[in-house]
């Protein structure tokens, strides 16, 4: 299989998982406030249950870890 047949990822999820996360970190109180349960709870709620609950998880992790919380 050359290159030239790859098909491109679906970009819709990692999308909404932007703009769902963007909108938390904007809109609601500080992440670094918040507690892992309502930092899903708030990503879930935004996409409207579109958003897996393990990627808000990993990210909360990670935005804890890069402020080394």
């Amino acid at each position: 299989m050359s290159s030239d047949n790859k098909q491109p990822n679906a970009y819709r999820p990692l999308y909404m998982e932007y703009t769902t996360v963007g909108y938390v970190l904007r809109y609601e109180k500080s992440v670094y406030t918040m507690t892992q349960e309502e930092f899903i709870a708030a990503c879930m709620v935004h996409s409207n249950g579109a958003m897996h609950p393990v990627k808000a998880r990993t990210i909360y992790n990670k935005l804890m870890g890069e402020a080394g919380l």
